[in-house]
């Protein structure tokens, strides 16, 4: 039974030591930080870069999303809902996109497997005054 234990548990970190292979999530806060939220609203707008803000607003933080390799545009832009929503903003705005160069492989290997093309979006997340 033990050894069964310590196979699964190895799996397990292995599988959770790859990098490169799922999305990347960064936030950063910035402002007047909310210091909780209660309701979480289930849309979050998205203002690309450009875009007329008829609003007033409370920044909440700045976000970034680099996709996994072979993620599509609407992949990521759901993840970037999904981190925004999870931070209390209802908006993001000043929303661009970018490629970057990711590396994909395992945490504790000195060469990476690969690297690929990322797609990322970033912007400033906001809460609507």
């Amino acid at each position: 039974m033990f050894r069964v234990f310590i196979s699964l548990s190895l799996i397990l970190f292995l599988l959770n030591s790859c990098i490169g292979y799922y999305p990347k999530e960064i936030f950063t806060p910035v402002g007047n930080e909310l210091a909780s939220c209660t309701k979480k609203d289930s849309i979050v707008d998205l203002f690309f870069d450009g875009e007329p803000i008829t609003f007033e607003y409370e920044k909440v933080g700045l976000i970034e999303v680099q996709g996994a390799n072979f993620d599509k545009d609407i992949d990521v832009i759901n993840v970037l809902k999904k981190l925004a929503n999870k931070k209390c903003c209802d908006a993001v705005i000043g929303i661009k996109k970018e490629y970057l160069q990711r590396e994909a492989g395992l945490v504790f290997e000195n060469e990476h497997e690969s690297t690929y093309k990322s797609i990322s979006y970033y912007g400033i997340g906001v809460k609507r005054k």
